[in-house]
């Protein structure tokens, strides 16, 4: 065994439970074997990497985990005022070159701070919603000095609040930007992300290494020409796997024209025609943050704060919130939703069994016609009311949002706003990150909701396939949709032929349930728990099947029903139970007559 393996084997326990979490790379010295090594995805657990003998990295970013990298005597000084947590010696021969390792309250970008001979003194590494970088950890071999990484702060990783992963950020950008602090310090300036959020680092890189090659999402790194592409890019910043260095649009500049941070950002600027919004005053900052933490309050206060109840529209299914639907095309989602605004404005019961409040409403049939909707609710009910009002169209996305609030201020007593279709009045970009954009379109609605404390309810399709899906799961689009959502119901289980389906509801303030319904006469009515129902209607199947002097066992309940052995017995078991079946020997049973 070499030095390596020994100290593998004695040292990975040592480290913190929080990071078993995590997700790690296996390294040659500092660079990983494998290739896409840095998505989540890809890494390895704690129980795969302990078989390892090599040199350990782990996968940054993941489970928001951030560690600053210290290469300097000036970059250690700075840390004197980090946060106490987990930290390690990275095996270099100066004892100031240390990992911080921390949890931060939400992700964060990858920062690199320099002094003016361009030596990088503190690298953030973190990552985004997909992928990471990469840092080495005990008890790998450093490659040049042969030391190993030590644990030197054996203590719980630091788990920041907002405000602490904010204020070191701050901390760390307050570093000079390659300008000489001991000489310039008025005119220090901090890398800002104005510039980043509206400039692709990609197109910054073709524009200043034109003679770099790039194949897809690889790329030359800007400090030499590998033959084998090392350099990963996206939107945000580069990373170089051969370098271990990451660089964003700033650093791009200043090492190609040997600019310092302020040159480079005046160019950029220039380069792409942005204006940048002049900075706030301290004092107004300053305020504008005081109004937000004025909100805070202890959970100790909170317990001893009366709060109003739930504004229920319908008894134990809808209250106020955003509320979404799924179902099927032409499964008769329509129907139930036109049911239930009839129900909620006359406030009868919704499916005949739970109890609605009497509320004006709003309804947007927006994939229907006004002979459609009055054909529908004639079918339905012989008088409609006159405290519901309806219209055939809506604008899209935000402009549809302000039409919603200012329809509010003009019917402030509106309780309920239902809206079929979710996709005819939603904006949902389609981008990289779906489940984002998903997210905040069902969020601004939700807002909405709860700004007037009313009910909004409003449908989507479900993906086509349902079989052995979490209801949640079926809605056609990522659980961003969900998320975004206070309810959910979803309509399913819908047969050909057959009028029956179950509806699944779950929600912030409502019971997680599920029934079964009944499609009669233009109306979805109760038939019960769906359990009790589908154990009843597999009951009946299985009486059907057999004749009343035929042996029922185990193997022909299996082939007759197309179920396996195990639940064939229970079905068998319970028909017994309850009298449907009687016994005529081992395993051998017949209807009773």
């Amino acid at each position: 065994m070499n030095n390596n393996e020994k100290t593998l084997s004695n040292t990975i326990y040592t480290l913190p439970q929080q990071l078993k979490n995590s997700k790690f790379v296996k390294l040659k010295g500092k660079i990983p074997f494998e290739q896409n090594w840095n998505y989540y995805e890809n890494g390895y657990n704690y129980e795969e990497i302990k078989e390892w003998n090599g040199n350990i990295g782990i996968i940054t970013g993941y489970n928001n985990l951030l560690v600053i990298d210290v290469d300097t005597e000036t970059g250690n000084e700075i840390t004197k005022q980090f946060p106490e947590t987990f930290t390690v010696n990275s095996g270099s021969n100066e004892d100031y070159k240390k990992h911080y390792y921390y949890y931060t309250a939400f992700k964060v970008n990858s920062i690199n701070s320099y002094d003016k001979s361009k030596n990088k003194l503190i690298e953030v590494k973190s990552g985004d919603n997909e992928k990471g970088m990469n840092i080495v950890i005990p008890p790998s071999i450093h490659p040049d000095t042969k030391n190993s990484y030590e644990i030197e702060n054996n203590t719980e990783i630091k788990q920041l609040s907002h405000i602490e992963t904010k204020g070191l950020i701050k901390l760390i950008q307050s570093i000079d930007k390659r300008e000489d602090k001991k000489t310039e310090t008025k005119k220090t300036e901090t890398k800002t992300d104005n510039l980043k959020e509206e400039i692709d680092f990609t197109d910054v890189y073709k524009e200043v290494f034109p003679e770099k090659n790039i194949k897809g999402q690889n790329g030359q790194c800007p400090k030499h020409n590998d033959k084998k592409p090392s350099f990963t890019l996206n939107k945000d910043y580069g990373y170089c796997h051969s370098c271990d260095e990451s660089w964003d649009i700033y650093d791009l500049l200043m090492f190609k024209e040997n600019l310092n941070f302020v040159e480079a950002k005046e160019k950029l600027k220039n380069m792409y025609n942005i204006k940048e919004k002049e900075t706030e005053n301290k004092e107004t900052k300053n305020n504008k943050f005081n109004n937000l933490f004025d909100k805070i309050i202890t959970y100790d206060e909170l317990s001893k704060t009366e709060l109003p109840e739930p504004n229920w529209i319908v008894s134990d299914i809808l209250t106020d919130g955003l509320t979404i639907l799924g179902g099927k095309v032409k499964t008769g989602k329509s129907f139930l939703l036109l049911n239930l605004a009839i129900d909620i404005a006359y406030g009868g019961k919704v499916f005949g069994n739970f109890q609605s409040k009497q509320s004006n409403l709003l309804y947007l049939g927006l994939e229907d016609t006004w002979r459609t909707l009055k054909k529908r609710g004639l079918d339905i009910i012989p008088e409609l009311p006159s405290n519901m009002d309806i219209i055939t169209e809506w604008p899209m996305g935000k402009e549809g949002r302000e039409a919603i609030q200012e329809y509010l201020k003009l019917k402030p007593e509106t309780s309920c706003i239902i809206v079929d279709t979710f996709p005819k009045v939603s904006d949902i970009e389609k981008n990289n990150n779906q489940y984002i954009a998903e997210y905040k379109e069902t969020s601004y609605w939700a807002e909405i909701a709860r700004e007037h404390n009313i009910s909004i309810i409003t449908s989507y399709h479900l993906r086509k396939h349902e079989e052995n899906l979490d209801p949640l799961d079926l809605l056609n689009g990522t659980t961003g949709l969900s998320a975004g959502a206070d309810n959910v119901w979803i309509l399913h289980g819908k047969k050909k032929g057959s009028s029956d389906a179950f509806f699944y509801q779950k929600g912030n303030e409502t019971e997680e349930l599920e029934i079964a319904l009944k499609f009669e006469n233009k109306k979805w009515l109760y038939l019960g728990d769906a359990d009790e129902y589908k154990g009843s209607q597999q009951e009946n199947e299985l009486l059907n099947s057999f004749d009343n002097d035929e042996y029922i066992n185990t193997k022909n309940v299996c082939e007759r029903l197309e179920i396996n052995g195990n639940y064939s017995k229970q079905l068998i078991k319970r028909c017994y139970e309850k009298g449907l079946l009687r016994k005529e020997g081992r395993g051998q049973y017949t209807k009773t007559m």
